[in-house]
This record gives structure tokens, C-alpha cells and sequence, in this order.
């Protein structure tokens, strides 16, 4: 208890001199917070484990008390939509080792590079009819985001390069200029601009990226008419998404997770269901099917899904996630031993 007791204390001093240290640097310390409040959830996790424990509602070293099934389910929606979003926006950044050389400025794509010396990510703007550069970092991003969009407008900048600066907002938790900026980069006007090819697949890519973000309100609104203005925000760039591709994987999933979010999963199912038909090995499609199991309690069914996503994607950043899931399926069908060794290696 005293060793608990001293380390507490150590924690709570090093987190001030963090606090004090990225003081200057809001971004870094919304980071701090954010570790900080999950780290005060496992605390009250493993407090509530130790009560059922003592109370005897769970055995001390049984798998109940180191895995709760709502934990895991929470667990399973937060990597569904993480892989979802990864799959929407993985394409639009592209991130380079310290090790590999700089990229041409004649990339007609945004790149997002790692400063080795200072460890501070930059975006890089290509100059229109030249090939020189022009490198914004992330961590000096103005707080209202025309002051970027001027310059992305200057230099006619590929809505590639659009897409990747809204998503940095949204990765700081600056929700409002990530939707300026989708909006700007969307309006009629912009499409007399950009109107090849490669500008719709980058509509369709930011249509999506926007569309995930109003998804992701619904699954974290427990009121349903406060869900009901996201889900119709979410229609709208749907119908939009729809008349550039209406086949688009991405678009699919997203509709389903949408109905899933509405319980209306019988709908989701048929969207995953054309999915996985045109490829057996989407990601997001197999995850959003798993989960959808788990709701019917079809736990064998759900295993199966979250093996083979393990099989296609070990690599996967949902990797360890997919594993909780797949071992908290051979709990419930009584397979408490093999979700043990399955625990363990995630």
C-alpha cells in the first residue's frame, strides 16, 4: 500500500512538470489531459474490479476480473470506428522516417513529414507552376483556418493537400476549421477549379472524412433526438458522396455504421453484406459484421469474423484491439482458458 502510495505521489509530480513544460503549446497539452483522463478510467476500472472481487461477484484471478464485457464492447466500437476512419483518411497522409530522404517538390500529393531534429510534424504545400515548396507545422497552425486557406487558394493547392490540413484540425480536437475547410474546399465554386478526375476521388475522400466525424457523434449521443441533427448532416454528405461514386466501400460502411449507430441494424447489414461481396478482405466491413453479432450475442459467429480479420491483418494498428474482441467471444462461449492466452498476447 505505501509503494501505491509513493508512486501516486511521483505520478502527480511529473504530470505538473508536463503540464508546466507544453504550457506553451496547446496542442500538447490537450494531449497531457487526455492521457491524464485515461488514465484516471483504468484507475476506476481496476477499483471496480477490486470491489467485485471483494464483494465476490467476480473470482480473483478469473477472466471476469481482468476483462469486463462492457469494457471490451466499448473497446470493439472504438477500434471499428478507428479502422473506419483510418481507412478514410490513411490515403491522405503520407508520413516518412527520419532515414528516407525528402520528397520531391513535385509531388502532386500532400506529405506529412517527421523533423528528425525537432521531432515536429509539417504539411507540405506545393508552389503552383514551380517547384519550390512551402512547409507549414502543425504544432504553429493558425486558430482560424482561412489564414491557411488563403494560401491554399494562392497556389491552387490539390484538394489532396486540402483534405490533409483539415484532418490535422481534427486530430488537435478543432472540429469547427476541419468542417470550414471541407466546406470551402467542397462548394460549387471549387469544383470549376478542381474538376479532373483525381479532384473527384479527393471530394469523395473529404466527403467521407466529413461524414465520420457527424457518425461519431451519434455513437457517443445517447439521446436520440439530439442524435437525429448529426444523422441528418451524415444523409446529406452521403447524397453527395453517393453521386460521385455510389459503390464507394468507404461510403457503405459509413451508412451502416450510421444505421448501427440508429440500431437499425438490420439495414447496416445489408450495406457490409455488398461490401464484403466486392472484397471479402475489407477491414472496416469485417469489424462493423463482427460487432454486429456480438449485439445478437451470436459470439461464435463474431469470433470467426474477428480471426479472420486478425489472419488478414496482423499489421493492423487495431491489431490488439481485434484480439480483446476475439478472446472476449471465447469467454462467452465458455472457452475461458484459450481467451486467457488470447488476453495475455494482446
Amino acid at each position: 500500500m505505501f509503494a501505491v502510495l509513493v508512486f501516486v505521489i511521483c505520478l502527480e509530480m511529473f504530470l505538473h512538470v508536463m503540464e508546466h513544460t507544453t504550457k506553451r503549446k496547446p496542442k500538447y497539452t490537450d494531449m497531457l489531459h487526455k492521457t491524464t483522463q485515461e488514465l484516471m478510467i483504468v484507475g476506476l476500472i481496476y477499483l471496480l474490479v477490486k470491489l467485485c472481487v471483494s464483494t465476490g461477484l467476480a473470482k480473483g484471478n478469473g477472466l471476469s476480473s481482468r476483462c469486463l464485457g462492457t469494457t471490451i464492447r466499448y473497446q470493439d466500437l472504438l477500434m471499428l470506428l478507428g479502422a473506419w476512419e483510418s481507412s478514410v483518411e490513411g490515403s491522405t497522409l503520407t508520413l516518412l522516417q527520419a532515414d528516407k530522404p525528402m520528397p520531391s517538390a513535385a509531388l502532386q500529393t500532400p506529405t506529412q513529414i517527421n523533423d528528425w531534429r525537432t521531432n515536429r510534424r509539417s504539411l507540405l504545400i506545393p508552389v503552383h507552376k514551380s517547384d519550390e515548396i512551402v512547409e507549414l507545422f502543425t504544432d504553429e497552425f493558425p486558430d482560424d483556418a482561412n489564414d491557411i486557406m488563403d494560401i491554399l487558394r494562392a497556389e491552387i493547392a490539390p484538394l489532396e493537400v486540402w483534405l490533409s490540413v483539415a484532418i490535422e484540425y481534427y486530430l488537435q480536437g478543432r472540429t469547427d476549421q476541419f468542417e470550414v475547410i471541407l466546406d470551402q474546399a467542397t462548394m460549387p465554386e471549387a469544383e470549376e477549379i478542381y474538376n479532373d478526375d483525381a479532384a473527384r476521388k479527393s471530394r469523395l475522400k473529404m466527403f467521407n472524412a466529413w461524414v465520420s466525424h457527424y457518425v461519431n457523434v451519434m455513437w457517443n449521443e445517447d439521446d436520440e433526438r439530439r442524435r437525429e441533427i448529426p444523422a441528418q448532416k451524415a444523409v446529406a454528405l452521403f447524397q453527395k458522396a453517393d453521386r460521385i461514386d455510389a459503390q464507394c466501400p468507404n461510403t457503405l460502411v459509413g451508412k451502416a455504421l450510421m444505421f448501427m449507430a440508429k440500431g437499425e441494424d438490420e439495414r447496416a447489414e445489408r450495406f457490409l453484406k455488398n461490401v464484403l461481396i466486392a472484397d471479402k478482405e475489407n477491414l472496416p466491413a469485417i469489424l462493423a459484421s463482427a460487432l454486429l453479432h456480438v449485439r445478437k450475442k451470436k459470439f461464435v459467429e463474431a469470433k470467426k469474423l474477428y480471426q479472420e480479420a486478425i489472419v488478414l491483418h496482423p499489421k493492423s494498428p487495431q491489431a490488439s484491439r481485434i484480439r480483446m474482441c476475439f478472446a472476449y467471444c471465447c469467454y462467452q462461449m465458455g472457452c475461458v482458458d484459450k481467451a486467457k492466452a488470447v488476453m495475455k498476447y494482446a
